[in-house]
Order: structure tokens, then C-alpha cells, then sequence
């Protein structure tokens, strides 16, 4: 599938309605003269929160759906590009932003995105044949050593016996 159109065109949508909204948020809230109210310390948070959590997400979905793209150079470029500005701009932020929860925040999400890369190759999953392969000859070796007569046939334990024996191994652990 190719990157340039409509995915492209979708993850535009989602940076200018998300990202870009919350990055003006943001860069309003210390250039406001109530800079240390309260109401724009939470309003800051909660920018600040929308466009960590808005990155780190297109990021990840980048990375996660890379495999699948055909023209790669494309998708390679914009994933790179869009890294490059946010770093920039959680740098950007930490130099007007004071409060210790929102800074941790910024640092929590540099961290995060030094771990995000694009996907070379599709993540290999088990099929459910091979599941199901597995299932078989695990019962096939199970009704191999426990035949359904034998299953029948031997009287259970009784559970103050079970009781017992823990016990006792319990006391020699213990003594130990």
C-alpha cells in the first residue's frame, strides 16, 4: 500500500486537528500574562499531555504500520521529519515550562521516542495452524500417558492427605 495520499493525507489531518491545536495551546499558556495561574498551569498540563500522547501515537503507528508501505523513502522521511520537529519542540517547551509534573512529562516522551523506529519487517506471529498443531500433539502425548481407562480407574487422593504432604514439606523447608 502506498504512504502518499490517503494515509499521508489522514496523518496530516491528525497533526493539524491534534498536534498543532494543543502546540498553540501550549505555546499561548506561557505567553500569557497569567502565566502562574492556576487555571493556566492545568490548561498547560492538559496541552502538554494532548501533544505528548498525540505524537508518541502517530510515531508508534508510523512505525508499526512501515512494513506495509511501499514507497518506504516516503513514509521513511516524513516518520524522521515528524520526530526531528517534535524533539525540537519538547526541547522548546522545557525551556518556558516550570512545573516539575509537566517537565517530567516532556522528559517521559524524549524517552519514549528515542525507543520509536520504524519497523523493517512485519512482526511474525504464530498461525493458528501451527497453534493448532501444537494442541494436537500435546493431547495425542497426554492420551498417551494417561489413557482414559487408567484416568477412571485410580481413586483420587483425598485432600487431607494432600494437606498433609504440603505440610510436611513446608516443615522440611523450614528446618532447612
Amino acid at each position: 500500500m502506498k504512504f502518499k495520499g490517503q494515509f499521508e493525507n489522514r496523518y496530516n489531518e491528525f497533526w493539524n486537528n491534534q498536534i498543532v491545536l494543543s502546540y498553540k495551546q501550549i505555546k499561548n499558556s506561557y505567553k500569557q500574562p497569567g502565566f502562574f495561574t492556576i487555571d493556566n498551569t492545568i490548561d498547560q498540563a492538559n496541552a502538554v499531555h494532548h501533544y505528548c500522547d498525540g505524537v508518541v501515537s502517530i510515531l508508534r503507528n508510523l512505525s508499526r504500520q512501515f512494513p506495509f508501505f511501499t514507497d518506504k523513502e516516503r513514509v521513511g522521511s516524513y516518520f524522521n521529519q515528524t520526530k526531528e520537529v517534535v524533539i525540537s519542540d519538547l526541547n522548546k517547551f522545557k525551556t518556558h515550562i516550570k512545573n516539575p509534573m509537566v517537565l517530567s512529562e516532556i522528559e517521559y516522551t524524549l524517552a519514549v521516542l528515542d525507543t520509536i523506529t520504524p519497523q523493517e519487517a512485519i512482526q511474525e506471529t504464530d498461525s493458528a495452524d501451527e497453534m493448532r498443531n501444537e494442541w494436537e500433539e500435546m493431547m495425542e502425548t497426554f492420551d498417551k500417558e494417561h489413557s482414559l481407562g487408567s484416568l477412571f480407574t485410580h481413586s483420587r487422593a483425598s485432600a487431607a492427605l494432600f494437606d498433609q504432604e504440603e505440610d510436611e514439606e513446608i516443615s522440611k523447608f523450614l528446618n532447612s
